[in-house]
């Protein structure tokens, strides 16, 4: 009995030493495992900052396309009121040629006859309000280069 007694003895001696080395390598299986899933919380916070910067980075892109579209909208107005302007500008032009050329002569002869009809006693009405119209014209035209810059 005693050699069967040696043997169990044995036999479970091997077995404790067995499961101590089991335990240990358990026990280091679970530190590891531990251990990654402290990484893993450190790399999902990490990657939760980095979702917000997307998310912020999508967002001011749609703000500048927004922008961008409003800015556009404005040049393309400004385009259009750009040559509206110059299109009344060679209006002015076209009209204060016409005045130029034609329009003070006819205010020079009207001048002329009513100061003939003057030494007789008459007068023609009208003529302070026309000589004026044509007097504020070429001030007016003359005050342009003043009143409008280049638009840039």
């Amino acid at each position: 009995m005693n050699t069967q007694r040696e043997v169990f003895n044995k036999l479970f001696k091997e077995d404790k030493t067995e499961l101590a080395t089991q335990k240990i390598e358990l026990g280091a299986i679970e530190d590891a495992i531990k251990e990654k899933q402290k990484e893993a919380t450190i790399l999902s916070n990490k990657a939760n900052g980095y979702a917000a910067n997307a998310r912020d980075v999508s967002s001011s892109i749609n703000r500048a396309e927004s922008k961008y579209k409003e800015a556009k909208k404005s040049f393309e107005k400004f385009q259009s009121l750009e040559k509206e302007f110059n299109d009344e500008l060679d209006n002015a032009d076209k009209n204060y040629n016409i005045i130029k050329r034609d329009g003070f002569k006819a205010l020079n002869d009207f001048d002329d006859a009513n100061l003939e009809l003057k030494k007789y006693g008459a007068s023609i009405k009208g003529f302070k309000d026309n000589s004026k119209e044509l007097l504020k014209a070429d001030a007016d035209w003359k005050s342009i280069p003043n009143k409008f810059k280049k638009i840039k």
